[in-house]
């Protein structure tokens, strides 16, 4: 069985605070981001299991933008936390919305599926650069038709479940 020896449970404390560094960096949109990544790591244990593993990771993909969704695994994966929320980074964007920055919902998915995505490699289930939407779901897709989906999806709990509970210790909630 792959990544017997990570401590999942550490493993999700630690993006948890990778994440609260993320918020530190993010100024005034730093509590939106506390609420929604709050929100976002309280669903997916139970999304995992009603709906299974490959398919609540494609739900919380097509909530992101492959642009934030490479920052964010480029933020929990190299420990760099500056600039996730800048306004910069949405500076090219098409119209005015996205001149003014990145949306902070398309973060917090990208942040939790990231982490995710991060550990699933770690414990071997997914293979290859995985900072790329693309690559990402190729390496689901794989997933699957390796049938480790259900293995991966009872492993990761611990993982999704210290994350979870580390969240709600973390940050307040939506009102």
């Amino acid at each position: 069985m792959p990544g017997l020896g990570i401590d999942l449970t550490r493993r999700g404390l630690e993006h948890a605070l990778s994440m609260n560094k993320v918020i530190e960096n993010c100024g005034d949109k730093g509590k939106e981001l506390a609420k929604k990544l709050r929100s976002r790591a309280r669903d997916l244990p139970s999304l995992v299991l009603e709906s299974g593993l490959v398919p609540a990771l494609l739900f919380y993909l097509s909530k992101t933008s492959p642009e934030d969704y490479r920052a964010s695994y480029g933020a929990l994966a190299n420990k760099d936390y500056s600039g996730l929320c800048s306004s910069e980074r949405g500076a090219h964007g098409a119209d005015e919305h996205e001149k003014k920055g990145p949306s902070i919902d398309k973060i917090s998915y990208s942040l939790i599926t990231a982490g995710i995505i991060i550990v699933l490699r770690e414990l071997g289930y997914l293979d290859g650069a995985l900072n790329d939407v693309r690559k990402t779901i190729q390496a689901i897709i794989d997933l699957r038709e390796k049938r480790k989906e259900f293995e991966a999806s009872m492993i990761v709990q611990e993982y999704l479940v210290s994350l979870k509970r580390a969240a709600e210790a973390l940050w307040e909630g939506e009102d």
